[in-house]
């Protein structure tokens, strides 16, 4: 047993990966091999040293560091940590995790006495224990107080804004979210290293999303306004798929149609896979060649789809509609094909879904996102030419004149952020949540109204909508308020 304070040295860290990224690598190695060896294997002695080694580097600086999970993605001392080829797998397999054990972050520091190996060793023995148990987190809370683990503390879960939702049907609608992330971005980056990719996976989270969109339709709404700016794709998949099950749960489908149709719109744009990342990024005007090449994907998303791993039966139920959600509802657009037939329903469906959300998303070639409203004004223009004219309507009628996240500025000077879409009655005064600016420059949420208030004596309303803006504007996420 060593008693020495003197820091690891952390010269075996790959040099490859920012401190950041051999902290996660070593710790997704550790709680893995752990699982299937003896803790006095050399594996797992050797694994264990290269945890230490990076809580070492990353203590360089500070006495102890954080790591937090917000949705779908980490953050180190609130630096985020970004998704890259070279470490997208590890990391999502760290955050499947941390959903499982129901823990929000950690903060560490070097252990300063004692087996610094042993004491690794048995904090990932704990850890997979954890994610065994009824309830993980205060199971893992007492283990890691109770077991000497004193360099370790669990960080509290953030306080949510309370709602007409419990918070137990948010938290689990958010889990559902980060799944589904999740899965899009394994079965990207297996089609990608030319692996076999199965689906069985993404088919049981889809359920899971079907089930909320039958009972909490609201607040798996809410979760749609999640943008990404780094992994765009990514969030814009789930965000298709949410948002076509919830139309398609307005028009009547079965929950058997609601999930096929949610497969289709989360599997809608695997074919960008095969286009180059560069081209996909461009910030500037894409030449006539890396436009055509742009077009490809919907076609490219059919060849990886008859790639999975899945019955003829299911890829035939769901290979159409990705195919058609660039054909517009006259049959103009793309892929150019001698097409002719009336286009699907699934794919007249996430075709709308894909339009709406990716006027409402900042790109790299629009870093401005289009507010809620507005880009349902450009869509209306487009109906019965660009889109069904019978399922946009319902489409409008489901998010609102102004959908949930749209970030109004109100007649009385203050700034609110929907909660809740407008009724029939007035579909211009929604309930939104009025914003108080804090001390960092960002806002916090303060009380919920109802824009249809009025004046005791005058019968005026007290506040009504002035301007309407997209929250990303001003740094506001959406999703945070909402759920």
């Amino acid at each position: 047993m060593t008693t020495t304070t003197q820091r690891p040295q952390s010269s075996a860290l790959s040099p490859k990966l920012t401190p950041e990224e051999s902290f996660i690598v070593a710790w997704n190695k550790l709680l893995h091999i752990v699982r299937i060896h003896d803790h006095s294997n050399k594996l797992v002695r050797h694994a264990a040293k290269l945890f230490i080694l990076s809580i070492a580097q990353l203590s360089e600086t500070h006495a102890s560091f954080t790591i937090e999970k917000a949705r779908f993605r980490f953050y180190i001392q609130k630096k985020k940590v970004l998704n890259r080829s070279e470490t997208t797998a590890v990391i999502q397999s760290l955050l499947g995790f941390f959903d499982a054990i129901d823990i929000s972050g950690f903060t560490f520091s070097v252990p300063e006495t004692g087996d610094r190996i042993s004491q690794a060793v048995l904090f990932a023995q704990v850890l997979n224990q954890a994610s065994k148990k009824e309830d993980p987190a205060n199971w893992l809370r007492f283990n890691i107080e109770n077991s000497g683990l004193d360099w370790v503390q669990l960080t509290p879960k953030e306080n949510h804004t309370s709602g007409p939702h419990g918070e137990a049907t948010r938290q689990k609608a958010r889990k559902v979210y980060s799944y589904a992330f999740n899965s899009i971005s394994n079965v990207t980056q297996r089609i990608a290293s030319k692996k076999r990719v199965g689906i069985r996976k993404s088919i049981r989270v889809v359920q899971n999303m079907a089930d909320l969109v039958i009972s909490e339709e609201e607040v798996l709404l809410g979760l749609s306004t999640i943008k990404d700016y780094d992994n765009y794709t990514y969030a814009h998949s789930v965000n298709v798929s949410i948002l076509s099950m919830c139309l398609g749960q307005k028009i009547g489908l079965s929950k058997k149609s609601l999930v096929r149709l949610g497969i289709c719109g989360l599997f809608h744009d695997l074919g960008k896979v095969d286009i180059d990342i560069n081209i996909i990024n461009k910030a500037g005007k894409l030449s006539d060649s890396e436009f055509e090449k742009i077009q490809q994907h919907s076609l490219n998303s059919v060849r990886q789809i008859l790639k999975l791993q899945a019955s003829r039966q299911m890829k035939s139920q769901i290979v159409l509609p990705p195919f058609e959600h660039h054909l517009k509802y006259d049959l103009s657009g793309y892929p150019h094909t001698n097409w002719s037939k009336p286009l699907s329903l699934f794919g007249r469906i996430i075709t709308i879904a894909d339009v709406y959300d990716a006027l409402t998303s900042a790109r790299v070639y629009r870093p401005v996102a289009m507010s809620q409203d507005r880009a349902l004004g450009i869509m209306l223009e487009g109906s019965g030419r660009d889109f069904d004219p019978l399922l946009l309507k319902w489409f409008i009628n489901m998010v609102g004149v102004y959908p949930l996240g749209t970030l109004l500025k109100l007649s009385d000077g203050n700034m609110g952020i929907v909660m809740k879409s407008s009724s029939d009655e007035a579909p211009t005064m929604p309930r939104v949540a009025l914003l108080i600016p804090d001390k960092m420059g960002g806002y916090v949420k303060g009380e919920e109204v109802e824009l249809t208030e009025t004046h005791p004596v005058s019968g005026e309303a007290l506040r009504v909508p002035v301007e309407s803006y997209n929250p990303a504007q001003f740094g506001i996420k959406a999703a945070d308020f909402l759920v």
